[in-house]
């Protein structure tokens, strides 16, 4: 390396959409605001990046994954390590994003600091996908990293526990930055979905995330049915198993939105009256059970940022921050009285609580998190 040639600070490695992971946008920005000089290897092919152009942040793009091909796999691990060990000689932090992440550059981590940061609640992950003879060992990464990242308290301790961690590791929320509230720069081909919910007459529910049988929403869909004339329930998502299509045709209440690339979604966001967040533990790919019982949605920090009051059913990563702070209701039971009750329990008590979420929102300090604290090694 030319010795004239500084060294960057981070080097993120993301192997995943990087237009639909909006935790790592959120770090990228605070990186930067922070002075860090970044570097970002990923995916993505909705040009998400064009959002940094301004902020001398060089990045380097990975193919699309097809997880099941054996010859691409190995093709694509030869890929990725070749590139972090070229990028290493001018880094002096590589920051991982995800478990398929470390395991896709594996031991070559050990050669650097490592900042291992964690989405899901994962005990390990198979190292080749699809098989459970051979496992990727994620503990071994963990225990030889600098920092271990989760968005979470539980998750947290689960992992020390599972991994006999000699650190809890760090909790960084899944935080976004709250945009305007005006539309502005907003992308022409989301503006008709904006301004048919913009011009709804009724007050919204607004459920946003994926569709999957971890998220139900038809208990939702059943109690705002009857409520009807005073709410409607806007579903707004990546419709791949068609569920939000179904409840459509069989509620009245019911509009849908289609999935809205991350940050433009939060311009919808902001047009909600009450946020629902809907979370059942369901075994999915290699993600703990407990997953979803210790959830982490960055979707609460997107409704409480804009001091939308919230609904969600009974399980620890929803009702200790929403009754802790008095920031929406919990369904016991999922009950369509229940809900019901919840919807009627925020009307009466909108003002308190659409201030108890801006107190929660603003409580976490990502900035002191990532900069005081993770990175101080």
């Amino acid at each position: 390396m030319d010795s004239k040639i500084e060294k960057r600070d981070i080097l993120i490695v993301n192997y995943q959409e990087l237009s639909k992971l909006p935790p790592v946008l959120n770090l990228i920005e605070i990186l930067v605001k922070n002075h860090f000089s970044v570097s970002v290897i990923t995916i993505d092919s909705n040009s998400i990046s064009e959002k940094f152009r301004d902020d001398n942040i060089l990045f380097y793009y990975l193919s699309k994954k097809k997880e099941n091909h054996p010859v691409d796999f190995i093709l694509r691990k030869r890929k990725i390590r070749a590139l972090v060990k070229e990028q290493m000689e001018h880094h002096r932090v590589i920051w991982t994003t995800t478990d398929i992440t470390v395991r896709e550059i594996g031991k070559l981590l050990f050669q650097y600091a490592h900042i291992m940061q964690l989405m899901e609640l994962v005990e390990d992950l198979p190292y080749f996908p699809g098989q459970k003879l051979f496992m990727c060992n994620l503990e071994k990464y963990a225990k030889k990293a600098k920092a271990v990242v989760v968005p979470e308290y539980n998750r947290a301790h689960i992992l020390q526990s599972w991994w006999n961690l000699d650190k809890t590791p760090y909790i960084l929320p899944n935080k976004n930055s709250v945009l305007n509230n005006s539309g502005q720069g907003m992308d022409p081909k989301y503006k008709e979905h904006y301004k048919r919910l913009k011009n709804e007459k009724r007050k919204i529910i607004l459920y946003q995330g994926i569709l999957t049988k971890e998220r139900p929403l038809e208990p939702y869909a059943k109690a705002i049915e009857m409520m009807k004339e005073r709410y409607c329930f806007c579903i707004m998502g990546d419709d791949i198993n068609g569920e939000a299509v179904r409840l459509k045709e069989k509620y009245e209440c019911v509009i849908t939105i289609p999935f809205i690339y991350p940050p433009q979604h939060l311009f919808f966001t902001n047009l909600a009256y009450i946020g629902i967040l809907s979370y059942h533990p369901v075994k999915i790919k290699h993600y703990s059970i407990l997953n979803a019982l210790y959830c982490a949605p960055n979707k609460i920090y997107e409704y409480c940022g804009y001091g939308i009051p919230v609904i969600g059913n009974d399980i620890p990563g929803i009702r200790f921050p929403v009754e802790l702070y008095g920031m929406g209701h919990i369904c016991k039971e999922m009950t369509i009285e229940d809900i019901r009750t919840g919807i009627e329990c925020i009307e009466e008590n909108y003002d308190v609580k659409r201030g108890n979420c801006l107190r929660f929102y603003e409580q976490a300090d990502l900035n002191t998190i990532i900069c005081d604290e993770i990175l101080k090694f």
